[in-house]
């Protein structure tokens, strides 16, 4: 019999003063079969939440996908603000061997996430990490550069284009990151 592999996912989205908009994103994850919400961490300040959970790919997968829709459904990035670096409301989706998993493994998991964000609800992707397209992108800091106001002025640039979708930032929801 195959081991189980799990998938630990540390995705954050850019609200943590709104308690309705904050847990409703959370409960995504909250009641997803076959998935652990380890924590999660709302910061008024950063105006962003942390979340932390583990499960098997598959489960996990269709668990941040959720969690991602409904970040892009009750977050304007217009009307954003927070002391984090971010670029869009569901910021960030980093996937992590857990047990059983490699690393390539966790990096075709996250081309499979970016793919369907962007398939699903049309959101930018850029990927970074292991799944970085250019040496510059492996780190977070390159693609916030300029943050979500910044890089709706620079996303036509091909050097600051997207990796998946338009040269450009989704009105209200920004773009994602998407990595192992």
């Amino acid at each position: 019999m195959a081991k189980k592999q799990y998938v630990h996912a540390v995705p954050n989205f850019s609200n943590g003063k709104d308690p309705e908009v904050f847990e409703a994103v959370v409960d995504q994850i909250r009641k997803a079969p076959g998935v652990k919400l380890i924590d999660y961490f709302p910061d008024a300040d950063f105006n962003r939440t942390v979340i932390e959970c583990l499960g098997e790919p598959k489960p996990l997968k269709a668990a941040l996908l959720a969690m991602a829709g409904k970040s892009y459904e009750l977050i304007d990035m217009e009307k954003q603000h927070g002391k984090h670096p971010r670029i869009g409301a569901q910021d960030t989706i980093p996937v992590f061997p857990l047990r059983n998993i490699s690393l390539e493994e966790c990096a075709a998991l996250a081309e499979e996430i970016g793919t369907e964000v962007w398939e699903r609800y049309k959101v930018p992707v850029y990927f970074s990490g292991e799944n970085a397209r250019t040496p510059e992108r492996k780190e977070l800091s390159f693609i916030r550069k300029g943050q979500y106001e910044g890089l709706k002025e620079v996303a036509h640039l091909p050097e600051r284009a997207p990796d998946l979708g338009p040269a450009k930032l989704h009105p209200t929801a920004g773009a994602t990151i998407v990595s192992a």
